[in-house]
């Protein structure tokens, strides 16, 4: 078993709140609202490859032809692995060790906060949203080592004037600033729990080199459970100074990526303004403009002023690498929306929204699967200076029609029984993606003194978000029942929800094949460029390698780019196209 091999992931949230209301006839009411909160992100991990921290890798494994082993599988052992082979001083055979030199505790970034909210109604025409955030960072590594202790003041200011002062026309206008909490995976860079690669070579005595699995016993088989033991006891049997001269790889983490100063938490500015109207006493529409711009983003930065690391234990300097907080990259997203709702009758109501919008930059910040990431750009930048590495454009969320339309009718609706039906049609037009391929850059770059220089570096083919995904459109139906029982001054419901998704079983692709060939695909036919100097000339998507040889072309599509690849069914909803028809029923109490 493994020292501190329990992993937990945690997140603490303490929040108290006091709230306090003023009304006077000379400064209108106010609606105060005090409050008081702390987040603590905490992580507990360390990575242990496996129970031993060993992995063997052998020159070969024996033959595979019809065996005589008894209870096995022809050419497996016993066990049902098969039979290794090593051979001592091959240059084939590696006793492996994933060590963690530095065992975490844990770590903890925690945000202390306290907040102050007053919506303020001066008079039936003017009224004001008022408030500001005070958060306190301290973000603590798995070393114990504070890597953040920065503040950040987070102000909110919103009006709206009514002009009759009845609610027939409303029209706001707000800033607001939002600032993240700190990322865990990315603020934590300590050593702490994270294992180091070391490779030995194997000099030791040779193992089944003589092993025919059809009869393993005449041959002389071991089993790979044996072979293990055995090449571990040598291993374990040498001194210091006899590993240390068989040591031909070593990588041990933490000792070339280090926060620089203070990590502050990304932030984003928000203005909107808007306004709204009645529809006589049934409904409401309104309409809302949208500006985001980030800031402080992470990144990573390997330059000449950043220099090498110290030595590791085992020797290795690095090309020393900081983590800090920059405004060099760029995410802004405007938005238009326009919502509205009526009630047609008592039973039935209709209602939907549309929002058209662009998000553009040079850095998509975050994804799904991974959270928010550092940017790389700032990495080698000697390497990376033409416009192709990195460009604005579309980022990757960026979606510029999204639209939902729905109706509700309830079929009934007593004390005790309530029955809706529900139909919404949604529509959202396709996200972005760029043809990018990795292109040979040592050559065209003279090294100003890098330990490990990129031997390869990304290249936008076509403008960043150049291609789009289908459109998506869907139409989903469900019913919502309850029994209504009260109890204890509340009612409490007991609800049950048949939905189908998709219902049209409408078809539409949301990811595709993106592969891009260059010159670092072997038998291709393309050539080598330079980034700096010259234009890429493009090989058409099905042309053969002669030809593209021919035309001394630089990059080429792939034959599946732009074509979907895995399908989806309802229990793989992580293919490359929308969902099909799928059925899902729900119920529980809500109270």
């Amino acid at each position: 078993m493994c020292p501190n091999s329990t992993q937990t992931r945690d997140n603490d949230d303490y929040l108290a709140k006091a709230s306090w209301f003023l009304s006077s006839q000379g400064i209108g009411s106010h609606d105060v609202v005090l409050g008081v909160d702390r987040f603590e992100d905490k992580i507990l991990s360390n990575n242990w490859q496996n129970g031993s921290g060993y992995l063997l890798l052998a020159d070969g494994e024996a033959g595979f032809v019809p065996g005589l082993v008894p209870g096995a599988v022809p050419g497996l052992d016993p066990n049902g692995s098969p039979y290794p082979v090593f051979i001592g001083g091959s240059g084939a055979s590696y006793v492996d060790l994933a060590p963690i030199l530095d065992i975490s505790p844990g770590n903890n970034f925690r945000t202390d906060s306290v907040f102050l909210n007053d919506k303020w109604r001066l008079n039936n025409n003017l009224s004001f949203n008022v408030g500001l955030r005070y958060d306190k960072n301290h973000g603590q590594n798995g070393l114990g080592a504070v890597v953040s202790n920065d503040s950040n003041i987070s102000p909110r200011l919103g009006v709206t004037f009514d002009p009759s002062g009845d609610g027939k026309w409303q029209f706001q206008a707000s800033y607001a600033k939002y600032v993240a909490a700190l990322s865990n995976s990315v603020a934590d860079v300590s050593p702490a729990g994270t294992p180091g690669s070391l490779s030995y070579l194997y000099t030791g005595p040779d193992i089944n080199t003589t092993c025919n699995p059809a009869n393993p016993t005449a041959t002389g088989c071991i089993t790979a459970q044996q072979s293990a033991v055995e090449v571990v006891n040598w291993f374990n049997s040498l001194t210091q100074s006899q590993k240390a001269a068989l040591l031909v790889f070593a990588s041990v983490p933490g000792y070339n990526v280090q926060v620089l100063g203070e990590l502050k938490s990304p932030n984003v500015d928000e203005y909107t303004l808007g306004g709204s109207t009645k529809l006589g006493t049934k409904g409401e529409v309104r309409l809302d403009y949208i500006h985001r711009k980030w800031n402080n983003f992470y990144t990573d930065v390997i330059n000449t002023g950043t220099g090498k690391s110290q030595p590791d234990p085992y020797g290795n300097i690095y090309d020393m690498t900081y983590l800090e907080n920059t405004d060099a990259l760029n995410r802004e997203y405007n938005g238009v929306d326009i919502s509205g709702e009526y009630r047609i009758s008592d039973a039935f109501s209709v209602g939907g929204n549309y929002t058209w919008s662009t998000l553009k930059g040079n850095f998509n910040q975050e994804s799904g699967g991974s959270g928010p990431g550092a940017a790389t750009v700032q990495e080698y930048p000697e390497y990376k200076a033409f416009p192709e590495y990195n460009p604005s454009g579309y980022l990757l969320a960026d979606q510029r029609n999204r639209a939902r339309i729905f109706g509700v009718y309830d079929i009934f609706n007593s004390k005790h029984n309530r029955l809706s039906v529900s139909l919404m049609e949604t529509y959202a037009s396709g996200t972005p993606y760029s043809a990018t391929g990795a292109i040979s850059i040592q050559p065209y770059v003279t090294n100003p003194g890098y330990l490990s220089p990129p031997t390869n570096v990304t290249y936008y083919f076509s403008p960043r978000g150049a291609y789009r995904y289908d459109n998506i459109s869907a139409t989903n139906l469900s019913f919502n029942y309850s029994f209504v029982l009260p109890s204890l001054g509340t009612d409490i419901q007991f609800f049950l929800e048949p939905r189908v998704t998709n219902l049209l079983n409408q078809h539409g692709v949301v990811n595709v094949n993106t592969t891009v060939y260059t010159s670092r695909n072997s038998g291709r036919g393309l050539s080598p460029f330079n980034p700096f100097t010259t234009t890429p000339i493009e090989c058409p998507q099905n042309d053969t390698p002669t030809q593209c040889q021919a035309m001394n072309a630089n990059w080429q599509l792939g034959p599946s780019f732009g074509q979907p690849q895995t399908p989806t069914t309802a229990a793989n909803t992580l293919g490359d196209f929308q969902l099909p028809r799928t059925y899902t029923i729900s119920f529980g109490i809500r109270f």
